[in-house]
């Protein structure tokens, strides 16, 4: 799926592997449509897992283990968030 936002600054490629009488529905592609949007809407920095710094995934390590909101949370599963 793909969405190119109003001004053309921003556009993003999503593959979804679904099957084909699923992803050919209405509701299909409006889902597709609306992560599309969302992902744009967030406007992220990197693209994939392996373009983020170790430095960045080591400072986020650090914000979920000290944060006392978050100590609700299991600390193995919070990590696993990153």
């Amino acid at each position: 799926s793909t969405y190119i936002h109003g001004n053309g600054v921003t556009g993003v490629v999503v593959k979804f592997e679904a099957d084909p009488a699923v992803a050919s529905t209405e509701g299909f592609k409006e889902y597709a449509k609306n992560i599309c949007m969302q992902i744009a809407a967030m406007a992220p920095i990197y693209v994939a897992p392996s373009d983020v710094p170790e430095s960045v995934i080591d400072g986020e390590k650090e914000i979920i283990t000290n944060t006392d909101k978050l100590n609700v949370i299991d600390e193995d599963y919070a990590l696993k968030i990153i």
